[in-house]
């Protein structure tokens, strides 16, 4: 299990330094600013259902695995409950700064 975790990080450390448009500290970050969120999800069809309920997501991209949302950091938290309120697994939340 441990290699599982350590190659994960390097995924996300390539990633981080691939690309440069991850967000770190946005726990604190309480501007309305937009990020663009990717979501993986496993049940698809229930979590857009719950999501077009969600009146504050101002844009959704529908992807093979998952979602793109348009929202401010503070709301992460808030969709990730909505989802696990419906048991839907989440598999990854990706925050990216919009304007990048």
């Amino acid at each position: 299990m441990k290699s599982f975790f350590t190659k994960l990080f390097k995924i996300f450390t390539f990633q981080k330094k691939d690309t440069n448009k991850n967000v770190t500290g946005i726990k604190f970050d309480y501007s309305e600013d937009d990020l663009s969120v990717y979501f993986e999800v496993a049940d698809k069809k229930l979590a857009e259902e719950i999501l077009l309920d969600i009146s504050y997501i101002k844009n959704m991209k529908n992807l093979k695995h998952g979602f793109v949302l348009d929202i401010c950091a503070q709301q992460i938290p808030e969709i990730v409950s909505s989802l696990l309120a419906v048991n839907i697994p989440i598999y990854a939340v990706i925050p990216q700064k919009n304007n990048l």
